[in-house]
């Protein structure tokens, strides 16, 4: 009886005062407990602030999904026959690459707003097939691919809309978030473990003017008003918005896994005046400030419409050729604009290679690709 009493006693003075500090039960975040975020999910850091990890995998995959976004309205012609004709320049740089072509164009009406909008005519996202096919705009019949005859001539002939009079409500960065939209069920164009590399070709920007109004020498006025039908200038909406695609084509929800996601842009731009001059002599122009926006956020090329007379177009779609197929390159383009450096971990350990991150930067740069296989994670608050 002894033995047992003095066992109650300690136990009970063990006991009691851990159950007095026990109630109400609260777990700590994993965050706050030193232990990183659930992966791909946002949780909250000691501050109170947004924290999240995302991953990157090296895994040694070489397939690469290009989606060109065609603006098809009156004005491009000439600068669609001048890709079409200079096509293999790019194609020919894929060469050892899984890729796959697809072509939508900036007409995307009917929109909400009705704006300068042709509904006969609008992709909506839909691949375009060759001028002329029946239906107009489908799937993935359209989709041109290493096995494709002659896929160079069956993108001149997909590229060039000569016949087609598109909205002037050009919507390029819409289209990108409106093809993504009907993957899975509608398209399987977008491979869950291929990168995601877009070329923009357009004379115009976002919404035909980026949501300004523009001075007599092309630079940006004011915000643009509510369109009232007697205006070129529309306010850009929430898909038009380069964080709003960047940040839906990077985060790993989207597809499954992170994606490597990089937009060129083939556009006037800003401050070349001498292009937007010659632009506007037939028919349109005006420089791609959001274009060239989402571009330098993704680490993208940037090169002029109006190089197609001295082989400096040439050298630039071989440059985003390049650019292509080294994707997955060694740049991690995050959902978020990090707040401080983040934390970068590398697994295996022995894989880790040197990087930097510029503070304002939505991208943590790798010194050089890691061997295969890596997985990189980049903890950050935001």
């Amino acid at each position: 009886m002894k033995a047992r009493y003095w066992f109650f006693v300690l136990t009970a003075g063990v006991l009691i005062p851990l159950l007095q500090n026990c109630g109400p039960v609260q777990f700590a975040n994993k965050q706050n407990a030193g232990i990183k975020c659930p992966v791909n999910q946002p949780c909250i850091g000691p501050s109170g602030e947004n924290t999240v990890e995302q991953q990157f995998s090296f895994n040694g995959s070489n397939k690469i999904d290009v989606l060109f976004i065609d603006d098809n309205s009156s004005s491009m012609r000439q600068e669609q026959e001048n890709l079409g004709t200079r096509f293999q320049n790019f194609i020919s740089r894929l060469a050892g690459t899984d890729w796959r072509i697809g072509v939508v164009s900036t007409d995307v009406c009917p929109d909400s707003s009705g704006f300068k909008c042709t509904p006969w005519l609008g992709g909506l996202g839909q691949f375009m097939g060759p001028l002329g096919s029946n239906p107009r705009y489908g799937g993935d019949q359209y989709i041109i691919g290493p096995q494709t005859p002659n896929p160079d001539t069956k993108f001149y002939q997909t590229i060039q809309r000569e016949l087609e009079q598109g909205a002037r409500d050009e919507r390029g960065i819409k289209a990108i978030s409106m093809a993504i939209d009907r993957r899975g069920s509608v398209s399987q164009f977008f491979r869950s473990d291929a990168q995601l590399a877009v070329v923009i070709l357009s004379d115009e920007d976002e919404r035909s003017l980026g949501g300004y109004e523009r001075n007599s020498n092309g630079t940006r006025a004011q915000p643009c008003a509510t369109p009232n039908g007697t205006t070129q200038c529309a306010p850009l909406e929430t898909e038009d918005q380069p964080t709003h695609i960047i940040g839906k084509a990077t985060d790993p929800g989207t597809w499954g896994s992170a994606k490597s996601f990089v937009v060129h842009s083939l556009i006037i731009r800003p401050g070349d005046n001498t292009c937007l001059n010659q632009q506007i002599s037939q028919g349109g122009g005006a420089y791609g400030y959001i274009y060239k926006d989402v571009s330098d956020q993704t680490g993208g090329i940037t090169g002029s419409i109006c190089d197609y007379g001295d082989g400096v177009f040439t050298q630039t779609l071989q440059n985003i050729g390049d650019a292509v197929r080294n994707q997955p390159s060694n740049i991690l383009t995050l959902a978020h604009v990090p707040k401080a450096a983040p934390t970068v971990r590398f697994e295996p350990a022995g894989h880790a290679v040197n990087y930097t991150w510029t503070p304002g930067s939505n991208q943590v740069v790798l010194a050089s690709v890691p061997p295969t296989p890596t997985v990189v994670s980049v903890t950050y608050t935001y």
